[in-house]
């Protein structure tokens, strides 16, 4: 006999009444086994068994096939099948309570709940000991991961019954912080425990000590802090007060829960992340077993079976996702709903929805169940229960109860019970809130409320807010809503659109309303009484400010005018003192523009940017030596400390300290030592660090110099006659013959001959390496010398002598190749420039001069006061001197143009130059001597950039050559009075002229676009060609006041200057050929011709935007004239030129503001705004001269006759950069003493002050 069966109460529900009545058919039938009616049936015994179980219904074709193996009705079980399916599926929450349910839904488990909570107990472990060993601790999860079930239905029972007695909390309180945690939550963190059991979470039964033990606090949703709490000083005072947690002797554990997304938020409060950084626990998804046992636990426990199948689908959807515990929960109570007896099924799951439509399907199905009104209603409550995330996620708003009172007029009120029911929403005895978050995400009805209203949802919550603080402030007229504020309001919530707001909320919109039109019809009002008051008070301000803007214009205009008057003063004080102080100069310079930039503030200004000062060196610079790679300078005073400096900047690197006279000093060609000529004895220093390698007892007054020989071996000449070595201490040479003792001396860079000056006599030349003498200079009667210096080929000895001479001798023969003379004093030192090109003297007239040692030619003259020694950069920019009354070593610039030479024959001489505009192309006229006496006259073209060039004529002599300005002809004239136009391409020849009235070139001219050319046919006649075509002039003028001397084409080709011999300077159109202006001495149609002193010998030239006209006559006047109002700009002076240029020469600068003249003997570079003449380029004008500015007007090129190109900087400076280049090199400010002399008392302005 089988096994007996468990009873079965019918009553119990449908399916336990179906399942008692198969029972009773089968004992009809008299008690046949299941293993029989297997054999009748289509089913196994164990299927016809369960179908008899009452744990679930079972299905129609089982119930049918049990029926029919114990000989029933089929139609009549078909029906009794029916009724109890259809009972069974008409079960709700209405007919059972969901108090019976093992699953809670959405709802969050409290501690009562503890006996259905499973899966957690691992992490409920860990959290309590965690709380144990820390006094503040935080539980972080994601929305939907159990933070708040693990706090009531795992936390506080473990604290409460697992624990020992001893630590056993004596109260727990669960808070949630809201919109004003401090006032709320004030009585919850003081130190009063109430009786034990009082608090929320222990229950009614709950038996703690009170003793010893501590309160724990537990604060659940912490991120309310962050979306609820508006005012930042609350929540920081919140904060704190759970902090006080730390200190052990308030009793008091806290833990809170907050949302992983917040959990950053916590970090901007500096002690609560120090408090929570080891006392954080994460809340992490669940494993397969611990979901297996939250699905399955609490349905055996309620004596409920969960279908295998239905029990791992759920696992594996849920597995992974730390949010989607709320949805399985939720989704289990509607499958509970939906169960066959006591098995929860797979059909039953699906029929509820599944994991992610279960919470949508229950909020869908009652949306579906209300009318249009209650829609409005639940959308209008449900948002209210919605706080919009601000770049995280929405969040769930408590709500108070009267604040959807509003909502809820009769009958609605059912809408939430309703939701209450259906465990959608919570309801305590004040508040209502979603029952989780989760079903912002899973009910996307409601998402797309939130989207829809997101903007007016923040305006809404920040409105109640200010509502209800103005209600707690008894309505103070302060809270009320202004400005932006308030207008954001009232568009979100115009007319038709406040259905959503509460009474309170209403009333203070309307409120904040009605004060701003108030104000504006107070500010109306006001603003209309000051309108009238502001009109009469503007006919006075206007009155005042008339008055006082005259006064003002009349004080400002006597201010301007007292201040160009200083200026002008100013400048004038420093042009007289420009060649005796020039530092002062230069001070009193920036002062007169800084003051006002007048015209001669200017002029004073370029004046002082022409000194060639580059810096002042403050102290201790008697003597000066540069070190091999030009990076480092060192100077020396007698009786101070030698300093070793930076040689760009000035600053100093490092000293040596020096308590003795110092008498001379050299550094070693490798630049690693230093040789000192003290009083006591002679010193070799190490440069690096200064340290002392030798010291020779050989006093100053014995050792006459110091020398090095180019291996770096150092040297003293002793004034008897002996060489020493200093390495050694040895004598390696003693000069026989010496007739007196040295007094300075100088070694050949080859380190095989020392000159040696005495104090009388010849400079004498000695073989180093035997003493013997090898040369004298210029015999016993010579004139005394002060010093001798070696050019860096050794081939040329420079003499500084007593006479003001210096003197260039030759090594070889001994006797004198150059007298420089120009220094009014004697010449008291020289050196040699490292190429050897450029000679420095320095003198007793105060002035430093630079020769070119090619022609002897002093090319610039250095002003200061007092020079005892020179010194050039390695690289030859810059000379040092030292020895000034002040003590102070200066470097100056003594840059040379970069020069290219083109080499010419033997015995050839050039006649005439020009340069093309694009630079690459120069044109030669020379003459050279063959054989017999026979000149050979040639044209050549020559490239500057390669040997190549290309001959153009030969034959007789062409005196003048002129580029077209786009550099595709060249004009020239020759003497046989022929003028002709060669194709620069090509070297074809057009000879325009066969008896020019000018062999010399001033009577022609291209214009601007090299298309047409101008020259004198005859004396009174001007032809003008197109020089791209073979035809004859196409235009022709004839002057009425004689011969044409000179004149020039403007660059729109349609005006030509003509200089006739009656003196006047008359400007012509071509087309028509009719005279446009007479350039008259006073710029006026009656006025003098302008009486020209040798008009044969004048040069005229346009500036580029043809405006003004330069004239240059032979007596070295050249003036600039206005074409366009007949004014003459500027007159100046030069000394007359030895020849007759042949070439232009005078050229304008393509931006019009600066124009290079040739002189006799250089080229003067002037600023034509000014007429300041601000560089003097000394060009060897030894034949003509050609002038060509660059692109940028920065370069200006000459040609010399001797086939040199030089391309030299006349970039014009601006007066800023003058004024900070020009304090740089200075280095100093007026002095007390020159403030008073040349500054007015209350001139409060300090040039070049720090």
């Amino acid at each position: 006999m089988g096994r007996a069966e468990n009873p079965i109460d019918p009553t119990r529900g449908p399916v336990e009444d179906f399942a008692f009545q198969l029972r009773e058919l089968r004992q009809s039938a008299g008690g046949v086994t299941y293993r029989q009616m297997a054999r009748r049936a289509e089913f196994s015994a164990a299927t016809l068994a369960q179908a008899a179980a009452g744990r679930r219904l079972p299905t129609l074709a089982v119930a049918l096939a049990y029926a029919r193996a114990c000989g029933g009705a089929h139609d009549e079980w078909e029906r009794r099948w029916q009724q109890a399916a259809a009972q069974d599926l008409s079960r709700s929450p209405d007919g059972e309570s969901d108090e019976a349910s093992p699953y809670l839904g959405l709802r969050r488990f409290e501690p009562q709940d503890q006996d259905r909570f499973f899966g957690r107990e691992q992490l409920t472990a860990d959290l309590a000991g965690l709380l144990r060993a820390r006094r503040c601790v935080a539980l972080v999860g994601a929305s939907g991961s159990g933070k708040s079930s693990l706090l009531r239905a795992g936390l506080i029972p473990a604290l409460r019954d697992g624990s020992p007695e001893s630590l056993r909390p004596a109260v727990v309180r669960v808070l949630t912080p809201g919109p004003d945690p401090v006032h709320t939550h004030a009585a919850a963190l003081s130190g009063v425990r109430p009786a034990i059991g009082e608090d929320r979470g222990l229950g009614s039964g709950g038996k703690v000590p009170c003793g010893g033990a501590d309160t724990v606090v537990v604060v659940d949703q912490f991120e309310e802090l962050f979306t609820l709490c508006r005012d930042p000083h609350e929540r920081t005072t919140f904060i704190d007060m759970l902090l006080t947690a730390q200190d052990e002797a308030n009793r008091l554990r806290v833990v809170i829960a907050v949302r992983a997304d917040f959990f950053g938020h916590c970090a901007n409060h500096r002690n609560l992340a120090d408090a929570l950084r080891d006392a954080t626990l994460l809340v992490g998804p669940m494993t397969p077993a611990e979901l297996r046992a939250a699905i399955v636990k609490p349905a055996a426990t309620a004596g409920l079976v969960v279908e295998r199948a239905l029990s791992s689908r759920i696992i594996e959807e849920v597995t992974g996702q730390p949010g989607a515990l709320p949805m399985m929960s939720h989704t289990l109570l509607q499958t509970w709903r939906r169960r066959r007896g006591r098995a929860l099924t797979a059909s039953a799951y699906e029929a509820a929805g599944g994991l992610r439509g279960a919470i949508a399907q229950s909020a869908e199905e009652f949306y579906n169940q209300l009318s249009p009104d209650q829609v409005s209603t639940l959308r209008r409550m449900m948002l209210r229960m919605i706080t919009p995330g601000e770049g995280t996620q929405d969040t769930r708003r408590p709500v108070d109860r009267t604040e959807l009172s509003a909502h809820l007029p009769g009958p609605e009120q059912e809408i939430l019970e309703r939701l209450a029911r259906l465990r959608l929403v919570t309801l305590d005895e004040t508040t209502v809130e979603l029952a989780h978050e989760a079903l912002i995400s899973a009910w996307s009805r409601l998402h797309g409320w939130i989207e829809e209203e997101r903007s007016r949802l923040r305006v809404h919550r920040a409105l109640t807010d200010h509502a209800r603080a103005w209600e707690q402030l008894h309505r103070d007229a302060g809270a009320l809503y202004r400005g932006t504020r308030l207008e954001t309001a009232r568009k979100a919530f115009q007319e038709g659109a406040d259905t959503c707001l509460t009474t309170e909320e209403r009333t203070f919109l309307n409120a904040s309303i009605t004060a701003h039109e108030k104000e504006q019809e107070t500010a109306a009002r006001t603003t209309r009484r000051l309108r009238s008051f502001a009109t009469s008070l503007c006919i006075l301000l206007a009155l005042t400010l008339v008055a006082a803007g005259l006064a003002f214009v009349q004080r400002h205009d006597a201010i301007a005018a007292q201040d160009r008057a200083l200026s002008r003063q100013l400048a004038a004080q420093s042009a007289t003192l420009r060649e005796t102080d020039p530092d002062l100069a230069a001070l009193l310079a920036v002062h007169a523009y800084q003051t006002s930039p007048t015209t001669e503030a200017t002029v004073s200004l370029y004046a002082a940017a022409a000194n060639p000062l580059r810096r002042r060196l403050r102290d201790h610079g008697s003597w000066v030596a540069y070190t091999p790679d030009g990076n480092t300078l060192v100077t020396a005073s007698p009786y101070f400390t030698v300093n070793v400096r930076n040689s760009t900047t000035g600053g100093l690197v490092r000293t040596i300290p020096n308590q003795e006279f110092i008498s001379d000093l050299a550094v070693s060609p490798d630049g690693r030592t230093l040789a000192l000529n003290r009083r006591l004895g002679v010193e070799i220093r190490e440069l690096s660090t200064g340290k002392l390698l030798t010291h020779l007892d050989i006093p100053h007054s014995v050792a006459a110099q110091v020398l090095y020989t180019p291996d770096s071996r150092p040297l003293a000449v002793i004034g008897s006659g002996q060489v020493v070595d200093l390495t050694t201490g040895r004598n390696t040479t003693r000069l026989r013959g010496l007739n007196v003792d040295v007094r300075t001396a100088a070694l050949s860079h080859d380190g095989r001959t020392l000159a040696t000056v005495g104090d009388t006599g010849p400079v004498c030349l000695w073989d180093l390496a035997t003493g013997h003498r090898t040369k004298t200079l210029g015999g016993t009667g010579s004139k005394t010398s002060l010093s001798v210096d070696f050019s860096p080929d050794d081939r040329t000895i420079a003499t500084a002598d007593i006479d003001n001479t210096v003197r260039l001798w030759n090594t070889a023969t001994g006797r004198v190749k150059a007298s420089l003379t120009g220094h009014t004093g004697k010449v008291t030192q020289t050196a040699f420039s490292p190429d050897g090109s450029t000679l420095a003297s320095a003198g007793d007239d105060s002035s430093v001069r630079l020769w070119d040692t090619a022609n002897g030619r002093s090319y610039q003259v250095i002003r200061t006061r007092g020079i005892g020694t020179l010194a050039f950069s390695p690289d030859g920019h810059t000379l040092a001197t030292g020895g000034s009354p002040d003590d102070n070593a200066r470097l100056w610039n003594v840059d040379t143009p970069i020069r290219k030479t083109y080499p010419l024959e033997h015995g050839e001489h050039v006649t005439g130059t020009a340069l093309s505009p694009d630079k690459h192309t120069l044109a030669v006229s020379s003459v050279s001597t063959k054989e017999g006496g026979i000149a050979d006259y040639s044209l050549r073209l020559l490239d500057t950039d390669s040997p190549a060039n290309a001959t153009l004529a030969n034959g007789d002599t062409v005196m003048a050559l002129a580029f077209s300005p786009d550099g595709r002809h060249l004009a020239g004239s020759d003497s046989s009075y022929e003028t002709h136009l060669w194709d620069a391409r090509t070297t074809e020849a057009r000879t325009l002229l066969q008896r020019s009235p000018d062999p010399y070139g001033r009577r022609m001219g291209f214009s601007a676009d090299g298309q047409t050319f101008a020259a004198a046919a005859t004396s009174d006649s001007i032809s003008l060609w197109k020089t791209f075509t073979d035809e004859g002039p196409v235009s022709s003028l004839r002057s009425a006041f004689g011969s044409i001397q000179s004149l020039a084409v403007g660059p729109d080709g349609r005006t030509i200057a003509a200089l006739h011999a009656d003196g006047g300077l008359r400007l012509w159109n071509t087309h028509p050929p009719v005279e446009i202006r007479l350039l008259t001495e006073d710029g006026t149609a009656a006025g003098s011709v302008l009486p020209s002193r040798s008009p044969e010998a004048t040069t005229l030239a346009f500036s580029p935007n043809g405006r003004f006209l330069a004239v240059q006559e032979r007596t070295g006047t050249v003036q600039v004239w206005d074409t366009t109002t007949g004014d003459r700009k500027m007159s100046l002076s030069f000394r007359v030129p030895a020849f007759y240029s042949v070439s232009p020469s005078m050229v304008f600068s393509p931006d019009n503001h600066t124009l290079a003249v040739t002189t006799a003997s250089d080229v003067q570079v002037m600023d034509t705004t000014t007429g300041y003449v601000r560089a003097t380029l000394p060009v060897r004008a030894k034949s003509s001269t050609s002038l060509v500015f660059s692109t940028d007007g920065h370069t200006l090129i000459t040609t010399e006759g001797d086939g040199n190109l030089l391309l030299w900087n006349v970039a014009l400076p601006s007066p800023a950069s003058i004024i900070v280049e020009t304090c740089l090199a200075v280095d100093r400010t007026l002095s007390f003493e020159e403030e008073a002399q040349y500054l007015p008392r209350n001139l409060h302005r300090r040039a070049c002050s720090p």
